[in-house]
């Protein structure tokens, strides 16, 4: 405090020690009036984010659930048509022959429909059908087995008269005449091919190991093949595919 006469009295204050002005100011309105707020504004940025977040999760549940039906569509199984037994070449087709199977969809496969098994059941069979096999549309045929001029033999074969390895139907073979044949092709002399066949079903092993093939071959060389096959006189040359 400063006197500088008896009437006039000056208050100095140091500035160091007057109180920091506060960073926000409180605003008062006179009696009976308001102050309008300004509203605040969101930050660009912060939004932005907040778009792309949403963005993302979005693209994400989508993905998920285009994937998921893709999915299930690829796992939903058709009912197609199975082969419950072994039907011969040649033979007719019946109803207890055929069962329902459960597959997945392949472009690659020509399946017949559940649905559609009436186009088999009556009809004779292509080829020698195996049971658990799929029936495609060329499992059957509608043409005969025997065409005209040719005829069906049995031909009761040793062993040594065909071949160790397998025959199954629609294979070719040449028929070969031989002076006897007892156990083994190696005995007895070869006379020469008759002719060539088309094997239509091979029979079981029967006890003394001997088995029963069904041959397609000509009408003319049927009395003569069952001749020598029943004097022992004959033998089986499988022919490549496609003789």
């Amino acid at each position: 405090m400063k006197l500088t006469s008896p009437k006039e009295v000056v208050m100095t204050t140091d500035p160091a020690s007057a109180p920091a002005e506060s960073a926000t100011t409180e605003v008062t309105a006179p009696p009976g009036r308001s102050i309008a707020v300004p509203p605040k504004l969101a930050q660009p940025g912060r939004s932005r984010r907040r778009g792309m977040l949403a963005l993302m999760i979005v693209t994400i549940v989508i993905g998920a659930l285009g994937a998921g039906f893709f999915v299930n569509r690829s796992a939903v199984k058709i009912e197609v048509v199975g082969f419950a037994h072994d039907v011969a070449w040649g033979q007719v087709i019946a109803p207890t022959d055929l069962k329902m199977v459960d597959v997945l969809p392949d472009q690659g496969l020509s399946a017949v429909a559940w649905t559609d098994r009436t186009q088999l059941s009556g009809h004779k069979a292509a080829t020698a059908l195996l049971a658990g096999t799929i029936a495609s549309d060329r499992s059957v045929t509608s043409q005969d087995v025997l065409a005209s001029g040719q005829a069906l033999v049995g031909l009761l074969l040793k062993p040594g008269q065909l071949p160790a390895t397998s025959l199954h139907p629609r294979d070719h073979v040449t028929l070969i005449r031989t002076n006897g044949i007892s156990g083994s092709a190696s005995t007895g002399s070869v006379q020469g091919a008759t002719g060539t066949a088309e094997v239509f079903a091979v029979g079981p092993v029967d006890a003394s190991g001997a088995r029963t093939i069904d041959v397609i071959l000509a009408a003319g060389q049927v009395a003569s093949a069952a001749n020598d096959a029943a004097a022992g006189h004959i033998a089986l040359a499988l022919l490549p595919p496609g003789s």
